[in-house]
């Protein structure tokens, strides 16, 4: 039962699974979460989210906080950036070492796949990342100037 006072929100939304090629060819999986009845006209400001590293990845959830910190966003994306699973890139070490490169590729293709299907526009792509995916925020804006525009880096934890 909710406070009195308390609001609550209900806003029908829609989590898919979509897949893109990246640079090398692989298939790499996305996941979308939007509001239902979304207008693919390239006009919604869009949330591109990646982490990429240590074989893992973000995937879709619900939090208090990304509610809040979503209301702006129309589109949020999580791409697997790095292949976090043997099954897309079998035989690699996913997003390490040598293979670094294929996180930046994917996150890359991510955001070109968004705007080609047209989900945003290049003007209305914002990238967010923390930690490991700050890396990544920062490798990709180096990458593709052109491409990328709105970076927002966090960090959780620093050690000395």
């Amino acid at each position: 039962m909710a406070r009195p006072g308390a609001h609550r929100i209900r806003i029908a939304t829609t989590v898919e699974q979509v897949w893109f090629d990246s640079k090398d060819g692989t298939r790499v999986p996305m996941f979308l979460g939007y509001r239902k009845g979304l207008k693919l006209d390239g006009t919604n400001p869009t949330l591109l989210t990646g982490y990429g590293g240590f074989n893992l990845s973000q995937r879709p959830s619900f939090s208090a906080r990304g509610a809040v910190d979503g209301v702006g966003w129309r589109v949020r994306a999580w791409p697997i950036c790095g292949a976090a699973t043997s099954s897309v890139r079998p035989g690699t070490a996913p997003g390490m070492l040598a293979n670094k490169q294929n996180v930046f590729d994917d996150f890359i293709a991510a955001a070109e796949w968004l705007i080609r299907n047209r989900y945003t526009a290049r003007e209305r792509l914002a990238i967010w990342g923390r930690s490991n995916g700050g890396l990544l925020m920062g490798a990709a804006l180096t990458q593709r100037p052109d491409l990328l525009r709105a970076p927002w880096c966090a960090a959780t934890r620093c050690w000395t």
